[in-house]
């Protein structure tokens, strides 16, 4: 029956999947590698690698980014677009593998 927060809220199709079993886990796939692959290629800032010091990719994040919005952490802002860039990377790796996601 639909009520009235199912109203407010949207159709069913934005609804959280609570059926995991079957063919209902078959379009998180592929929708979890594309995911994967788009955070790789982010980490990566179109290199080969995450963290490509000296690149003007790398060094466009450090002053567009790091210094404008995050120059309150400790530490140089290198280390922590570095930081970023792995965590993105490897990240995104075990994400389209699946490592810790939900069947």
């Amino acid at each position: 029956k639909e009520t009235t927060w199912d109203r407010i809220t949207g159709p069913k199709l934005f609804k959280t999947v609570t059926n995991w079993s079957g063919i209902h886990s078959v379009p998180l796939v592929p929708l979890r590698i594309l995911t994967g692959l788009l955070m790789i290629h982010h980490g990566s800032e179109g290199g080969v690698g995450p963290a490509n010091f000296g690149t003007p990719e790398f060094q466009g994040f450090i002053d567009y980014i790091i210094k404008p919005y995050f120059s309150f952490l400790p530490g140089s802002p290198e280390f922590w677009s570095a930081i970023h860039d792995y965590a993105e990377f490897y990240g995104g790796i075990c994400f389209a593998l699946g490592f810790l996601t939900r069947p």
